[in-house]
């Protein structure tokens, strides 16, 4: 009589069966949903799920005034909150230049007459900036695109994705490339973990000749980036060339980013508006 597989392995291929499902889902059914859609170029949008408008970030300011207006004593952990509203506040000109940014690419996009596809705004599908990403398009009558996943630090819902154009994943490396086959431009905004790590994975593929180094790469924000990443301490101590820091590009204000990515795109594609 033959050997039986043991519970362990039989469980075990259940698993594998099931993982290699979800990865089916995440890179087939993904392709075929793109190509329905007729995506074939994007703009892709990073930043943290923790930047808020301008009127949230105001409202929770308030809240933190009223809180300590109404303790009998000012206690640190008091003034800690008063210290981390204001620097929410602070940060809510990245979500509104996030949302400004998004509409003027996307009517740019909508404008082109001559060339067969158009660029779609592309953003993680969260909260933050990925909502003001969709928002921006959406303003524009624009569709774009969320590539969600499910996360539970970030459950904030996003309204402003183009329904159809909206893909759940499970995998974070095959998200990672539905973000990177179709893009045409990134801007990455302020952000933590999430964003750095997207940010340097595209800056390793375009460094290894991975991914084209025509694409424009905008990090938005000077102050917070060079602030939180010394690039030129990097090179310095020789862990990355000198010429790596002409891979992207600083903006400072929407017209600045726009007319960077807009001109870049222009002179790739062959485009007159």
């Amino acid at each position: 009589m033959a050997n039986l597989p043991s519970k362990s392995k039989q469980l075990k291929d259940k698993e594998l069966e099931a993982s290699f499902e979800r990865v089916h889902q995440d890179l087939y059914e993904t392709a075929l949903k793109f190509e329905e859609e007729n995506i074939h170029h994007t703009i892709v949008f990073f930043g943290s799920s923790q930047i808020c408008s301008w009127e949230d970030a105001q409202k929770k300011m308030r809240e933190i005034e009223m809180l300590i207006e109404e303790s009998p004593t000012r206690t640190p952990k008091l003034w800690d909150l008063l210290d981390r509203a204001s620097n929410i506040v602070h940060m809510s000109r990245y979500f509104d230049a996030a949302v400004e940014l998004s509409t003027k690419l996307a009517k740019w996009a909508k404008a082109i007459k001559k060339h067969k596809d158009t660029f779609v705004i592309c953003s993680g599908g969260g909260p933050g900036i990925m909502e003001a990403t969709n928002k921006g398009a959406y303003l524009a009558g624009a569709h774009s695109i969320g590539l969600t996943i499910d996360i539970s630090e970030e459950q904030g819902r996003n309204y402003y994705i183009t329904p159809e154009l909206k893909y759940s994943f499970t995998y974070f490396f095959l998200r990672k490339f539905w973000f990177f086959h179709y893009a045409r431009a990134i801007i990455v905004f302020p952000g933590g973990m999430g964003t750095m790590d997207e940010f340097f994975e595209i800056m390793t593929l375009v460094k290894t000749k991975k991914a084209s180094s025509d694409i424009p790469v905008v990090l938005f924000g000077t102050e917070y980036w060079k602030g939180v990443i010394n690039f030129e301490l990097m090179a310095k101590f020789n862990t990355i060339e000198d010429k790596d820091l002409e891979l992207f590009h600083y903006a400072d204000t929407v017209d600045e980013a726009y007319t960077f990515i807009t001109g870049r795109l222009k002179k790739v594609f062959f485009l007159t508006n």
